[in-house]
């Protein structure tokens, strides 16, 4: 019994002994050398470089080739020698091909003959050149550019105040300020801006006037023409006359609006008829198209009876007048007042007041210090005064009038309590106001022009 209890427990160890014995044999057989093999003789076998693709080698032939050619080479330069990648180089041979390029040419193998060359570049003179090209040569063609005279400056009128936006022209010699619309004939101009600031590049040296003013109106002239060139004049403040400053006073502020209660708005009025004076006239509503009639016929007026006997309503014949029905003759004439009124006289039921209709031109707030600003006005029109409030506006009867070159100030009481008698919303009719007119002072600005 104990006998075959023994027997598994000997076999296990003698296998766990015989694997120890397999590992062990196996790892001192690793640290042995290779096994030489048989020695053979190698022959080092040297390349040569491959050519270098890069650099161009050119056969005798060819070289003879390149020597024949006929190219053209432009290079663009600044005045100071610096060379301008930014110019565009446009060249046209006789046959009407166009090469273009930045900063310069470089034709290779093209055809001989005469060339036109063409450079632009923002801010430089436009430059063209005839360039004749002989056969098998080389033309290299080197341009300086011109830089523009380019002129800066501000305009205003006597107070210092922007004048508003005004064209103005450079006239060379020979021009005139325009009267009409430009077509291929171009001048050298600009706009000033609402800001008072204007910027003019003159494409060449020479003398100029200078000129003030929309199409077909002179605002203002130079007398003497100036001469420009590069390094010369480059500024020019212009003071413009005949404008006007209004200023408005709230005197005394309204408590709640210097404290920022409440807004006031102030505005402007003026007569409507001066308001659309200068503005576009509305069309006529349009009538229908008359067929076309050979010279010396009358237009056929009775085509609608023609029509309904069946014939041609445009043919030529005798046209017959047709009567109305029901028109008045002297026997039936209506008594006066009876009937529709004229145009030009109004009738005894029409309401239409003969009083001047005022309509509102400018508007503006008006801050907690009790002033406003209008902006640029004209002159020479009957104006009046509005303040509005919530609920309330206080219109003057009082009719002012702004001048030229002098300061308008309009001393404004706004009414602290409303009427009784006043309903809401309903405008007051007199608004207390004092109209001050000050007159030019020697600090005012003199009208001219001045160079830098």
């Amino acid at each position: 019994m104990q006998t075959s209890s023994r027997l598994p427990l000997a076999l296990l160890v003698i296998g766990l002994l015989l694997g120890i014995c397999g590992l062990v044999w196996k790892l001192t057989s690793a640290a042995e050398p290779p096994i030489e093999g048989p020695n053979v003789a190698v022959t080092r076998v040297e390349v040569p470089p491959e050519p270098d693709l890069v650099e161009t080698q050119l056969m005798p032939s060819s070289s003879e080739a390149v020597a024949k050619a006929t190219n053209l080479v432009v290079l663009v330069l600044s005045e100071d020698g610096r060379h301008l990648p930014e110019a565009e180089v446009s060249l046209t041979n006789s046959d009407g091909e166009l090469f273009s390029s930045m900063g310069g040419a470089d034709l290779r193998n093209c055809l001989s003959g005469d060339w036109t060359l063409v450079i632009r570049r923002k801010g430089v003179i436009n430059y063209r050149k005839e360039i004749h090209v002989a056969k098998s040569t080389t033309e290299r063609v080197v341009v300086h550019m011109a830089r523009v005279i380019r002129i800066t400056g501000t305009a205003s009128n006597i107070f210092g105040e922007p004048p508003g936006t005004f064209p103005i022209w450079f006239l060379a010699e020979g021009e005139t300020h325009p009267t009409q619309k430009q077509g291929n004939r171009r001048l050298i101009g600009s706009v000033i801006n609402s800001d008072g600031g204007f910027q003019v590049d003159v494409p060449k040296s020479g003398s100029y006037h200078v000129s003030v003013g929309p199409i077909d109106e002179v605002v203002m002239a130079t007398e003497e023409a100036v001469k420009l060139r590069p390094g010369g004049f480059s500024e020019l403040t212009i003071v413009i006359g005949g404008g006007t400053d209004l200023d408005v006073i709230l005197d005394p502020v309204p408590l709640r609006v210097s404290q920022g209660g409440i807004q006031l708005n102030a505005a402007l009025m003026v007569r409507s008829s001066d308001l659309n004076e200068d503005r576009q006239k509305r069309k006529r509503p349009g009538f229908v198209k008359r067929s076309p009639v050979a010279p010396g016929e009358k237009y056929a007026r009775d085509r609608g009876r023609r029509a309904k006997a069946g014939q041609n309503p445009g043919a030529e014949g005798k046209t017959e007048s047709i009567k109305p029905e029901n028109l008045l003759g002297p026997d039936k004439a209506r008594p006066d007042g009876v009937g529709r009124n004229r145009r030009d006289e109004p009738g005894p039921d029409s309401t239409k007041s003969e009083a001047p209709q005022w309509q509102e031109f400018r508007r503006a707030t008006i801050s907690p210090e009790g002033r406003c600003n209008f902006g640029i006005l004209p002159t020479g029109l009957d104006m009046r005064l509005a303040i509005t409030r919530p609920r309330d506006r206080y219109e003057s009867t009082e009719t002012f009038r702004l001048q030229p070159n002098t300061r308008t100030a309009l001393i404004v009481q706004i009414p602290g309590v409303r009427a009784e008698h006043i309903v809401k919303a309903q405008p007051i009719a007199e608004l207390p106001m004092l109209v001050d007119v000050l007159p030019p002072t020697e600090d005012d600005l003199k009208p001219g022009f001045t160079w830098k």
